[in-house]
C-alpha cells in the first residue's frame, strides 16, 4: 500500500512561469479530500494522502498546499519540514543521529521509525555550515547576477543559495561556473542541483533524500509506503528512497536515465495525476 504521495513542485505540480493546470490540480485536491475523509470515517483509504517536497521557499510552498487542501507536513528548501498545524519549522542539521556534517560522506541515515528529536529553525540557522551558504549567496549577488542580468537571486531562501532564470542554456553555463567556484573556494562539501530554471546550492546531505526521511518520520510511515515524483537532479536522492519513484516525461536527462524509476509519458501536472491514479489502482489490487 502507498499511504502517502509526495510531489516536487516545479516541473511536476507546476510548470515554472506558466499558469497552473487547474483542472489537474483540482482533481488531485479532490483525491486528497477523499483520502482524508475515508481515513476519518473508515480508518483506511486506497487514496494516498498528498504532500510536497520541493526546493522552493516556505511562503510559496505553503500557499500551494493551502490551494490543494493539504494539511500533512511538507518539505521546503529540500530538507526543512513544516507542520501547518503547529506552524513550526524543523530539520535535522545538528541533531545526533541525524547529523549533516560538512563532509557529505559522513551523513547518517535516518530510520523513519526512530524516536529522535528534531532541531528547530533557530538552531538550524546557527549551523556552522550555513556560513558557507552565505558565502555562495554573496558570490551570486556580487559576481554572478551583475555578469548575467537574466539571473535573479532567490531572496526568500533560508539554508539554500538559489538563482532563478528563464533561460535553460544560461542555467547550464552558470551551473558549471558555480561548480568551479566551489572547487576554488574549497567548498566541495556543498551540493549543486539544477532544474531548467534554477540553480540551488545546499549544505552537503541537506537534500531531498533527507527531506523524504523527515516526512516518513513525521508520517510514521515506512519509505516503502511512500510514492514520490520528481524531475531534476535534486530529486534523485528522494526517488532512490521511496517505494514508488515516478518521473514525468519532461524530467531532465540525468533523471530519465536512472533505472528503477517509473518513467511516465505524460508531462508536469498531468504526470502527477497519472502517477497518483496508478498508486490508487495498485492499492485497490
Amino acid at each position: 500500500m502507498i499511504e502517502y504521495f509526495v510531489s516536487d513542485v516545479d516541473g511536476c505540480l507546476a510548470t515554472p512561469f506558466q499558469e497552473p493546470d487547474w483542472e489537474a490540480l483540482n482533481q488531485l485536491r479532490a483525491y486528497h479530500q477523499r483520502a482524508r475523509l475515508e481515513r476519518q470515517t473508515k480508518g483506511h483509504s486506497a487514496y494516498p494522502l498528498l504532500s510536497i517536497c520541493t526546493g522552493r521557499p516556505l511562503a510559496y510552498t505553503e500557499a500551494l498546499t493551502q490551494w490543494l487542501g493539504i494539511r500533512t507536513p511538507f518539505v521546503f528548501e529540500s530538507a526543512l519540514l513544516f507542520d501547518l498545524e503547529s506552524y513550526q519549522v524543523t530539520g535535522a542539521a545538528t541533531h545526533q543521529g541525524a547529523w549533516i556534517q560538512t563532509d557529505i560522506s559522513s551523513v547518517h541515515s535516518i530510520d523513519p521509525t526512530d524516536d529522535y528529536e528534531l532541531d528547530n529553525f533557530s538552531s538550524l540557522s546557527q549551523h556552522p555550515g550555513v556560513r558557507d551558504i552565505h558565502q555562495v549567496k554573496e558570490w551570486f549577488l556580487q559576481d554572478v547576477v551583475p555578469k548575467y542580468p537574466e539571473m535573479s537571486i532567490e531572496f526568500a531562501k533560508i539554508l539554500d543559495a538559489g538563482l532563478v532564470c528563464h533561460n535553460p542554456e544560461l542555467v547550464d553555463i552558470v551551473e558549471k561556473e558555480t561548480e568551479q567556484y566551489l572547487k576554488q573556494q574549497n567548498l566541495n562539501h556543498l551540493e549543486v542541483h539544477t532544474t531548467d530554471v534554477s540553480i540551488n546550492v545546499l549544505l552537503g546531505g541537506n537534500n531531498k533524500g533527507l527531506g523524504l526521511r523527515l516526512l516518513a518520520n513525521a508520517f510514521q510511515t515506512p519509505l516503502s509506503q511512500i510514492a514520490y515524483i520528481g524531475d531534476s537532479s535534486g530529486d534523485i536522492p528522494a526517488l532512490d528512497l521511496v517505494g514508488r519513484p515516478f518521473t514525468p516525461a519532461n524530467a531532465r536527462t540525468i533523471v530519465r536515465q536512472q533505472e528503477g524509476y517509473h518513467h511516465l509519458t505524460s508531462q508536469t501536472t498531468a504526470s502527477v495525476l497519472e502517477a497518483y491514479e496508478l498508486c490508487v489502482k495498485d492499492n485497490m489490487g
